[in-house]
């Protein structure tokens, strides 16, 4: 087991159906949280349900320029709990 880290781990899990229009702000404002805190260490999860948009590009757009964001995709729609769940269980914070 890794020694305890001084600084707090926060992982921020969301689920993502067909969000396209929604993410460049959701984006943007989580930026403004991670930068505004930088004694924190964050990093964000998005689950795609599914979606038939553009979402899951989108997030990976957004994730080759800040590691911070991670896309997880499922192969269909789950439904919003599942994509939770299936957050939780790979977040690192």
């Amino acid at each position: 087991m890794a020694p305890p880290s001084s600084s707090p781990s926060v992982t921020v899990v969301l689920p993502i159906f067909n969000e396209e229009e929604v993410l460049p702000e959701l984006l943007a404002r989580l930026a403004a949280v991670f930068d505004a805190h930088p004694a924190t260490r964050w990093d964000a999860l998005l689950v795609d349900d599914g979606s038939r948009d553009r979402s899951a590009e989108l997030i990976r757009a957004h994730a080759a320029k800040d590691p911070r964001l991670q896309l997880l995709e499922l192969s269909r729609n789950f439904g919003f709990q599942a994509a939770l769940a299936a957050g939780l269980t790979h977040a690192a914070g």
